[in-house]
């Protein structure tokens, strides 16, 4: 048995023990005006509930005003989070289209220093053969 309807037996269990009482106070005893001051009761309860009913939707509608602030900033997170996923996939799908290129250009780069640093280096061999050789044939210094 759920919570609840435990609960809506007990209030059902209540009401008519409370019925029962009044029948059994109107049968067996005779209590002068019992209708007017029971109705008089009712009317006061019932006016109670009428104030407890207006501040709870106040309070239901205070609540349900920030609830509803509380959707709108969500809402204009989430379409604030949605645009920036948006551009970064875009971003990178732009990076996959041109990397390929971008790799491309760095290998002919790496190719253009490495065939600069091989001449460079041709040069330095030559150069200090072209010393070495002048200075023997030149010299009067025995090697």
């Amino acid at each position: 048995m759920k919570p609840t309807t435990e609960l809506h037996y007990r209030y059902a269990l209540a009401f008519l023990a409370a019925g029962i009482v009044l029948l059994i106070t109107l049968a067996y005893f005779d209590v002068p005006d019992l209708v007017e001051k029971f109705s008089f009761a009712l009317t006061l309860s019932s006016l109670l509930l009428a104030v407890l009913a207006i501040f709870y939707t106040i309070i239901s509608s205070t609540k349900q005003d920030m609830q509803l602030t509380r959707l709108t900033e969500t809402n204009a997170e989430i379409s604030s989070a949605a645009r920036e996923v948006r551009l970064a996939s875009d971003e990178i799908r732009d990076f996959a289209r041109h990397a390929p290129k971008e790799f491309d250009a760095i290998g002919r780069k790496i190719d253009q220093i490495t065939n600069a640093r091989g001449q460079a280096l041709h040069f330095y061999i030559f150069t200090l053969f072209f010393c070495l050789f002048y200075c023997s044939t030149h010299s009067s210094i025995a090697w």
